[in-house]
């Protein structure tokens, strides 16, 4: 008898600004807060480094944001990096596609 295979499939969005230019980077692992799937943890850093303690973090259930200025108390209004991230199970089916733009 076979038993479904079930994949976990971590993936990370990690956005820098930076001047006007959007760069990426890998994730690091991450702190106590949770976000039950399908909602994005997302980190809010001083820096485009994404090192250090976030400033904030919460959960988000889309990435669509555009701010003007620093988007939380404590943030500059530029160089700063937001990290959103989530872990999902898709299951058996396959095979899966991941799309991103910035």
């Amino acid at each position: 008898m076979n038993s479904a295979r079930r994949t976990t499939i971590t993936s990370a969005a990690v956005l820098a600004v930076t001047g006007g230019l959007l760069t990426t980077t890998a994730a690091p692992a991450s702190a106590a807060t949770t976000c039950t799937s399908p909602v994005f943890k997302r980190q809010f850093f001083a820096n485009t480094t994404f090192s250090g303690t976030p400033k904030k973090t919460d959960c988000d259930t889309t990435i669509d944001q555009s701010w003007t200025g620093a988007p939380v108390s404590g943030l500059p209004s530029n160089n700063f990096g937001v990290r959103w991230s989530v872990t999902r199970d898709f299951g058996s089916g396959g095979p899966f596609s991941l799309a991103a733009s910035g």
